[in-house]
């Protein structure tokens, strides 16, 4: 018996093939030629990305089966197991099949976390081993040292085992095995795969905060963040996530969780709405290329080409508009444009307008459909308008309220100009409003700062805006009673807590 197959025999589990021995790991307990396939792309593509080989660190390495295959796209591997007898197969492999770029090290997972420095690698691969660091660390540790690992290295790859498989580790594992992930910039699954455990997958996991990978293609982030915009707060209820490149753009849609029905929706809207508009020969509207999107059960991607430029709404927090007669008519023009194709954008808010070179551009593609109405209060696209042009006068004193300042009358414009503009609009009925109308009379409004006009609001209007502000206060009650009915519930919960705990100490007196 040679003295591979002698070590092989030594072993407590068989888990892997061993490499360049088909005919000793032919009854190994898993097959990990299939996760192997799905993750050499990767290798490949940071591979290309960097312009060098790659430095690649394989935490539970067992009998070395990834570090080996993988060796090919590293210039050095370090492959780590507790198991004595996985190490002394690891290195007799390598010593037979003359691996000079990898080297192989009895040591505990979590020593080697702890130890690891800035950069030391690019890659890190870890399957199926940190449910055991949950087992014996807890949960919030071992969450903390997938964090780190994200943090120190370019890309880390992970299989993680679920708590439905049943077994003794599964007691401090998170019903939701992305939970712990959560804190990486960029996560997604690549497939679930099968253990001799159970009947159970187990998922094998992208993370990365500095790549995404999305159609077999890693891209580096720029940014990213949780929120749509800088007023957005928690009003998606961290169930999305915007990545930035040089180039691109990519958002990601949750489908599980309070908002999975509205984000599917949105998700829906969006892809659709961008296609439509794709097709249209627009002039003022600059659409983003749809460059690839795709959902499954937990998730939906749309990767676009990238727009240049700065939020409005983060712009205005600094410093005034030079102009903003200028970013008002630029916008109508984009709205007039899109209304003559049937076509409206419900959302109009300084947070979905960029600036950039002098133009003001409209965003939210989503937010763009037949629907000629506003997404929240005033519900009047035509009425939010007005409220839009208001807060571009507030320039950097703006604040966010729970919902849009009621403020309609044109006598607040500081502009002349937008002054004589909402007086006129504020003259027509509402009924006779379009974007065509507000373009013709913005551009019939004299420039002349003495210029005197009256201000003879129309009945019609007068009973829309009392509607509106009715609306906003009966909003705002409810808003007020479901938070008290809030803060009821969570206090009456503290208390059923409170003295069911009471009720287990006075018991554990008792006994």
């Amino acid at each position: 018996m040679s003295s591979i197959a002698s070590l092989v025999n030594e072993l407590p589990e068989c888990y892997q093939p061993i490499f360049g021995h088909s005919e000793l790991g032919a009854n190994s307990s898993r097959n990990c030629n299939d996760r192997l396939n799905k993750i050499e792309g990767i290798f490949i593509s940071l591979k290309e990305k960097l312009g060098r080989p790659l430095r690649l660190l394989d935490l539970g390495c067992a009998q070395g089966f990834f570090s080996f295959n993988l060796a090919k796209h590293c210039s050095a591997v370090t492959g780590i197991d507790f198991l004595d007898k996985n190490i002394s197969l690891c290195k007799a492999l390598a010593k037979e099949q003359n691996f000079e770029n990898i080297e192989f090290k009895e040591d505990n997972i979590q020593n080697v976390i702890n130890n690891l420095e800035h950069d030391e690698y690019d890659i890190v691969i870890g399957f199926s081993v940190f449910h055991h660091i949950c087992d014996a660390d807890g949960y919030l540790t071992t969450k903390d040292k997938i964090n780190k690992l994200a943090n120190y290295t370019q890309i880390l790859l992970l299989e993680l085992a679920v708590k439905e498989e049943g077994l003794y580790w599964g007691r401090n594992l998170p019903d939701n095995p992305l939970d712990i992930v959560d804190d990486i910039g960029y996560y997604d699954i690549l497939g679930q795969y099968p253990t001799h455990l159970s009947d159970v997958s187990r998922p094998l996991l992208f993370t990365s905060s500095k790549y995404w990978y999305v159609d077999n293609k890693i891209e580096k982030i720029t940014h990213w963040t949780k929120y749509s915009h800088e007023f957005a707060g928690e009003v998606h209820q961290n169930s999305r996530r915007y990545y930035f490149s040089e180039n691109n753009f990519l958002k990601r849609y949750a489908f599980d969780g309070g908002l999975s029905q509205f984000n599917k929706e949105e998700f829906e809207n969006e892809i659709s709405s961008l296609e439509k508009l794709n097709k249209l020969e627009l002039s003022h509207l600059e659409v983003p290329d749809l460059i690839h999107s795709e959902k499954n059960d937990l998730r939906g991607l749309v990767l676009t080409t990238k727009l240049p430029g700065e939020r409005l709404s983060n712009l205005l927090q600094r410093l005034p508009i030079n102009n903003e007669v200028d970013a008002v008519n630029q916008i109508v023009v984009t709205l007039a444009e899109l209304e003559s194709h049937n076509l409206y954008h419900n959302d109009v808010r300084i947070w979905n307008v960029l600036y950039s070179e002098e133009k003001f551009k409209l965003i939210d593609f989503g937010a763009i459909s037949e629907r000629n109405s506003d997404v929240l209060w005033p519900y009047n696209p035509f009425l939010g308008f007005i409220i839009f042009i208001n807060e571009l006068n507030m320039s950097n004193n703006y604040q966010l309220v729970p919902a849009r300042t009621p403020m309609f009358s044109p006598f607040w414009a500081k502009t002349p100009k937008l002054a004589q503009f909402l007086a006129k609009l504020w003259a027509t009925p509402h009924q006779n409003w379009s974007y065509k109308f507000f373009l013709n009379e913005l551009n019939g409004v004299t420039d002349d700062k003495s210029a005197q006009f009256n201000v003879n609001i129309s009945p019609n209007n007068l009973a829309l805006w009392m509607f509106a502000t009715e609306t906003l206060i009966n909003e705002s009650r409810t808003r007020e009673s479901s938070l008290v009915l809030h803060n009821q519930n969570e206090m009456m919960s503290k208390l059923d807590s409170l003295l069911s705990n009471t009720k287990i100490e006075m018991n554990n007196d008792e006994v």
